[in-house]
């Protein structure tokens, strides 16, 4: 089967924020291309076999049929990508109880309620008195008046940041409650009878 390799350049972002700085992949083509994983190679289990052939036949030794191979020749490069990373984190993430958990552009005019509505708002079994944001340097800063956390009445949201909106556990529908609760009864009432009939 032939190998169709994509080369991947990295462009990173330097420090100053406009310069950066490019790490090619080009050098490492040729040696890869060279590598044994793609020649043919002279090993006991039959003249012309890859390396990476023999590999696999050594490891799935009991399963492969004589006939099964792994070659991947001819081997070439058939496209070439730059990656740009930029040096910071670009985005805000909104997950937890909110109609599209998902990540945005950060842009420094828009607050976390803006966020949350980028994400459709929050649901209905959303607690919007404990809303938090996990910073990417994995501090944790509640919004409203939260004691287990930092507190930060109106935090300014960074790149990177993540607002968390969680569930309401406080919340019982009623069905599901009232179920419980005449469960209860029953068997406390089954318990008694119980008791008076010895």
């Amino acid at each position: 089967m032939p190998t169709r390799i994509v080369t991947v350049t990295l462009k990173l972002q330097n420090a100053d924020l406009v310069t950066t700085t490019t790490v090619s992949v080009l050098p490492f083509v040729g040696p890869t291309l060279r590598s044994p994983n793609f020649q043919d190679a002279n090993y006991t289990s039959g003249n012309g076999i890859q390396f990476t052939d023999a590999v696999q036949r050594a490891e799935f030794f009991h399963y492969m049929k004589p006939s099964w191979h792994t070659e991947l020749s001819p081997a070439g490069v058939v496209d070439h990508l730059t990656l740009s990373v930029p040096r910071f984190q670009q985005q805000v993430t909104v997950i937890g109880e909110v109609q599209n958990v998902t990540s945005h552009l950060y842009h420094p005019k828009l607050g976390r309620d803006d966020y949350i509505a980028l994400s459709g708002g929050v649901t209905r079994r959303a607690d919007r008195g404990k809303i938090y944001i996990v910073r990417a340097s994995g501090s944790v800063i509640a919004t409203e008046g939260s004691r287990w956390f930092q507190h930060g009445g109106n935090v300014a949201i960074k790149p990177g940041d993540t607002i968390v909106v969680p569930l309401d556990t406080e919340h019982i529908p009623a069905l599901p409650l009232w179920t419980q609760v005449t469960q209860i009864l029953y068997n406390i009432a089954i318990a008694v009878l119980a008791v008076n009939s010895i």
